[in-house]
């Protein structure tokens, strides 16, 4: 009975990594590979009762890793996220052990309970961190001998198009940045509309992207509301820079 539990809890426990896993790297599985890579993954936990070296034991492990992570998600690179998911519920498998320090059948029981909990945040927290990190980047822009780096937001929202070079305008607080050479264009926010002061920018650069270039920078007359943001980046920019 305690191979067999064994038996279940690796799959168990696979089945839980492989899902982390396929939140991580923002691809689907297959409920039936999803299965299939957890019943191998389960049955590999035998090789555990037999009388092998410890290297041969390591190098079993990890062609089984690979050869489930192919099936699962026919992407080898998945396999760095896969193990480092696995640290995570090790870590998670400790601290049950040794803070309840229960009997193996209760720690079963606890990992069946906790571990979706632990996915539900999980899946949450990748989310949030995704969004954020994929919607914040620094720029760098040179106007007039003026060599300002700020930090901005990607405005999914802003698709201001300025009515002259009809170029995408970037949204700036008016305070950072001085232009004796400007004229003004039409906004339109949640709250309010009216005119802004703006000029013309041959080109900037997304520090650890690319250079953009021919953009309008408008000049925003009240401090965005944003914490730790001063400048709002035209979607249009980012949609040609994935694109």
């Amino acid at each position: 009975m305690y191979i067999e539990l064994f038996i279940i809890l690796n799959f168990y426990i696979d089945f839980i990594l492989l899902v982390m896993t396929s939140i991580l790297i923002k691809k689907q599985i297959h409920l039936k590979k999803l299965f299939l890579a957890s019943f191998i993954s389960g049955l590999s936990s035998l090789f555990l009762f037999m009388k092998i070296s410890i290297i041969e034991l390591l190098i079993i492990s990890f062609l089984v890793s690979l050869l489930i992570i192919k099936i699962a998600f026919n992407q080898l690179k998945a396999v760095f996220f896969f193990y480092l998911n696995g640290i995570l519920i090790g870590g998670i498998m400790f601290f049950i052990k040794h803070y309840f320090q229960t009997s193996v059948n209760l720690n079963f029981i606890l990992l069946i309970i906790i571990l979706p909990i632990i996915v539900i945040i999980y899946k949450r927290k990748v989310r949030f961190l995704k969004t954020n990190y994929n919607l914040n980047y620094q720029i760098k822009l040179n106007y007039q001998g003026q060599k300002i780096t700020l930090n901005s937001f990607l405005d999914t929202g802003n698709n201001l198009i300025d009515p002259y070079f009809h170029k995408p305008v970037i949204l700036v607080n008016d305070y950072l940045i001085k232009s004796d050479k400007y004229f003004y264009i039409p906004y339109k926010g949640i709250a309010e509309s009216g005119v802004i002061k703006a000029f013309y920018l041959d080109k900037f650069e997304i520090i650890g992207f690319k250079t953009i270039k021919n953009v309008v920078v408008g000049l925003l007359p009240e401090k965005l509301k944003i914490k730790n943001v001063d400048c709002l980046l035209n979607n249009q920019i980012l949609e040609e820079y994935h694109a």
